[in-house]
């Protein structure tokens, strides 16, 4: 009798794990095609002023992402904000984000006049010196919103990026 009920016990053992599984391996793809789906990277800044004619047909936000090597509360930014705000629909067509990968570096860009200097030079233009910082620009290349600077240390950074986001636009849509 009690190896019979340990045989059923273990029966009931193995029929929740099946049934388990024939749940957990949908969950388990979805899972993972929704990790595949991800946005793409911040586009570098390498033309402003091209990347302006998108901007001003659109009355959209100019958003210079002023980051540094290795600099982790920038990565973070990235990934928790700056990737969400790209696949984000309040936003699309209203913000284009440009990243300047080394706010003390010397790769060249073309600025929003057409001239040519360094990332270092344009994070001087925009006093850009703590990464990561968000400078919010029309079209022009001149403020609209105040910059956001620093990490996100109490968890309120999406909140300040939105409210920034929105400033800018009322700014841009004003003028």
């Amino acid at each position: 009798m009690t190896a019979q009920l340990n045989q059923n016990h273990v029966g009931c053992l193995m029929d929740s794990h099946t049934r388990l599984w024939k749940f957990a391996i949908p969950f388990l793809s979805l899972l993972v095609a929704a990790s595949a789906y991800s946005a793409p990277p911040i586009t570098l800044a390498t033309d402003l002023q091209s990347d302006a004619k998108q901007v001003t047909a659109h009355d959209a936000v100019f958003l210079l992402v002023f980051s540094l090597p290795g600099c982790r509360p920038c990565e973070e930014i990235e990934t928790n904000y700056l990737s969400s705000l790209q696949r984000d629909p309040r936003y699309h067509g209203k913000v284009l984000i440009r990243m300047v990968d080394d706010l003390a570096g010397d790769r060249r860009l073309v600025d929003f006049t057409g001239a040519q200097l360094s990332q270092r030079d344009l994070a001087a233009k925009y006093k850009a010196r703590l990464a990561p910082t968000l400078v919010f620009v029309d079209a022009k290349g001149n403020s609209v919103a105040e910059p956001l600077i620093g990490g996100d240390t109490a968890g309120f950074y999406g909140a300040y990026l939105d409210a920034s986001l929105k400033t800018a636009m009322k700014t841009i849509r004003h003028d």
